[in-house]
């Protein structure tokens, strides 16, 4: 029997380097989106760290919204996000003339 366990990684760059490091079997990058295309810095990655593709995964993804209690939408001025989600929210938010920063 198989057992999984699951690592979260604070940032992208550390997953290919568990791996090399062969602190975990396998890790999971996002590789294309259906917005923005192809994510080239995991690309990248993949070649620094002399990884190969071995599979693929595909995710449905929902961004949820966060701000502080009793903030209504109407109030949004600036939306701050990974510069990858901001391709997905960038053009629902400017609909509302509500700036987009990615970080």
């Amino acid at each position: 029997m198989h057992s999984l366990v699951i690592i979260a990684m604070v940032y992208l760059y550390s997953s290919p380097q568990a791996v090399e490091l062969w602190l975990v079997d396998k890790a999971v990058l996002p590789i294309e989106n259906s917005v923005a295309g192809s994510i080239h810095r995991n690309y990248e990655l993949l070649l620094r760290h002399r990884l190969h593709i071995v599979g693929e995964v595909q995710l449905r993804v929902n961004h949820c919204l966060l701000g502080l209690p009793g903030v209504r939408k109407e109030e949004l001025k600036v939306v701050l996000s990974h510069p990858q989600v901001g391709y997905y929210i960038y053009f629902l938010f400017s609909i509302f003339l509500i700036e987009v920063k990615s970080e």
